[in-house]
């Protein structure tokens, strides 16, 4: 796969199971191994206490994903999005959250938790709690800054307040870390994907909270310190989770759903300007139900990774592709 050669293919990770019929908010990372790992959360009901963590793995040159495994259960309390993280290092990080609230919505009871692992997601660290307050919640790709920093996207969803994109920022492996607000927009803005555009300049793709709605865009050009009034780029955005990465030949890319009212079609487009303009796409998706919710990651090799919510939430779907494919006619 490290052709220049166009490629794309993609499979289930794994057939529906009426023991779990809800699954949803995958991710994705290539393991210093060279498997892969998604996890995603699967259960009964989004937000029910049923709903735990799940994994699964495609091993290094293998055709098909092993067999979904529970990764983290609570038997109390409803897990919610994950984000898998692999640093310079190769410490492979797990952020988390753990619904405390009781109603299926309430994600403003949310704690944030961290697991690492040494050994490419095979063994892990015992969790622990990151966020020192309730009603933080995460959603999209950490990533690593210059200095060695790390960057997590998080958003707040507390009850009777606007829900708002925060960033974290943390020198010490979430010991403890900075949070930096984007200003407030109405409607609100959550969900943030961020990008490096190169030296100290980001910039952050968000949700836009109802419909119908289109992408927020932010921009930092003091290393996430710092963020401009978002702005809404002309894409749509149904009020649901889009994914943004930088390549290492410095193109964007980015998947959401094409429409401001319901999560299909699912696209995928690339930016050489630095998202302002997406000349590039292609359409993943265009049947008449839920596709949502996609993660990106790109291999050493530059294959880009996808994974994002199937089927009307009944399966996670993996696509592998290369630059040259998505350039392509």
């Amino acid at each position: 796969m490290a052709s220049n050669a166009p490629f794309f293919e993609t499979q289930l990770i794994f057939a529906p199971d009426p023991a779990r019929p809800a699954n949803h908010a995958s991710t994705i990372a290539p393991m210093p191994d060279g498997s892969l790992l998604a996890t995603w959360f699967g259960g009964s009901r989004e937000g029910l206490p049923d709903v735990n963590l799940w994994a699964a793995r495609k091993p290094r040159g293998a055709a098909a994903w092993d067999a979904p495994y529970l990764l983290v259960e609570d038997k109390q309390y409803a897990l919610g999005n994950s984000v898998l993280f692999v640093d310079s290092r190769n410490t492979v990080w797990l952020f988390y959250v753990i619904k405390y609230g009781e109603g299926w919505a309430d994600w403003g009871t949310c704690h944030i938790f961290a697991m690492t692992s040494a050994d490419s997601g095979r063994t892990w660290s015992e969790p622990r709690q990151i966020s020192k307050e309730t009603g933080y919640v995460i959603r999209a790709n950490a990533l690593e800054m210059q200095d060695g920093s790390v960057m997590l996207p998080v958003y707040l969803e507390r009850p009777g307040q606007p829900m708002q994109s925060v960033i974290w920022i943390s020198g010490d492996g979430f010991e403890s870390f900075e949070e930096y607000p984007v200003p407030l927009t109405e409607p609100a803005h959550l969900q943030p994907s961020v990008a490096p555009l190169g030296g100290e300049n980001y910039i952050l793709f968000a949700r836009h909270h109802t419909v119908p709605g289109r992408i927020w865009v932010s921009l930092s050009s003091d290393n996430g310190r710092t963020w401009k009034t978002p702005f809404q780029h002309k894409l749509n955005n149904p009020d649901s989770g889009i994914a943004l990465i930088a390549l290492r030949s410095g193109a964007l890319v980015l998947v959401w759903n094409d429409s401001k009212f319901v999560r299909t079609p699912l696209k995928v487009a690339l930016s050489e300007d630095g998202g302002k303009t997406w000349p590039f796409d292609k359409t993943l998706e265009t049947a008449s139900e839920e596709f949502s919710y996609p993660f990106l990651s790109q291999s050493p090799d530059g294959t880009i990774h996808l994974t994002y919510t199937a089927n009307n939430r009944a399966s996670i779907r993996h696509a592998a592709f290369n630059e040259a494919w998505l350039r392509g006619n």
